[in-house]
């Protein structure tokens, strides 16, 4: 049975992962969730597919919502997967997943200069090699959910507290999502990014609708009303300390 990932263990670890970097006044860290904000796909439903798990696990979420008994049990439901199948299906997903090019022109121009997590309730492995095989191996991918694979599970709050602890670190955060599962991260950022899903994401467009803080960061070609707009490349210069404040993308 994986361990939770608790916010003691992820502030016990997290120092050694920003150690390169000197929080200060203007330092950044970047906090993005996986599936469908880096890139449209939902990767753990197109593998739960192959092992008809995706209902079972649904009626897991609908019975107890996104609580950390609801992904303890689901991280159950992951694990009895034979991991040679499971390892299998993990890469035939990464192979065919291709990440935003906003994203792939940020991570290139940040990853040096700012540290960059990435945190997923769904399948961290997925992740991992779909990132290094864009060229970013070094990027740390946080959750878990098959036993063989991983030490930790996570819920929504590991999120948060992710964000919550890089700041107290004195980093100034910044953080991207697509679904109301992000919205405690997005809200305990300094600067968040809503990422639309393939369908809008109209449940988060409407909860973070009284945040004025708000950017939709631009990564194809819709709009949303209301919302103010950052495109990849403004973000890089922000991030990087190369630009000033949070001047709109022109369209």
């Amino acid at each position: 049975m994986l361990q939770y990932l608790t916010s003691d263990l992820l502030a016990a670890s997290l120092p050694a992962l920003v150690e390169r970097w000197r929080p200060g006044a203007r330092r950044w860290a970047l906090v993005v969730d996986a599936d469908r904000t880096l890139a449209p796909d939902d990767t753990g439903r197109r593998v739960g597919e192959a092992f008809a798990i995706n209902e079972p696990i649904r009626a897991v979420f609908e019975a107890l919502g996104y609580v950390e008994e609801a992904f303890r049990r689901v991280s159950g439901i992951w694990s009895e997967v034979p991991p040679d199948r499971y390892l299998a299906e993990v890469e035939r997903v990464a192979v065919e997943t291709r990440i935003y090019g906003g994203w792939t022109d940020l991570f290139s121009v940040c990853l040096a200069r700012i540290p960059i997590f990435v945190v997923s309730v769904g399948i961290p492995l997925v992740w991992r090699r779909i990132l290094a095989s864009h060229g970013f191996p070094e990027v740390p991918v946080i959750g878990g959910c098959h036993v063989a694979f991983d030490r930790h599970f996570i819920c929504p709050r590991v999120k948060e507290a992710l964000v919550l602890q890089l700041r107290q670190l004195g980093f100034q955060v910044a953080a991207a999502g697509d679904s109301l599962i992000d919205e405690p991260m997005l809200r305990a950022a300094d600067l968040p990014l809503f990422v639309p899903d393939p369908k809008g994401s109209a449940a988060l467009r409407q909860s973070l609708a009284d945040d004025p803080r708000v950017y939709h960061l631009k990564l194809d070609e819709r709009t949303f009303s209301g919302l103010r707009v950052m495109a990849p490349h403004a973000l890089s210069r922000l991030l990087t300390d190369a630009g000033e404040g949070y001047a709109d993308t022109p369209l």
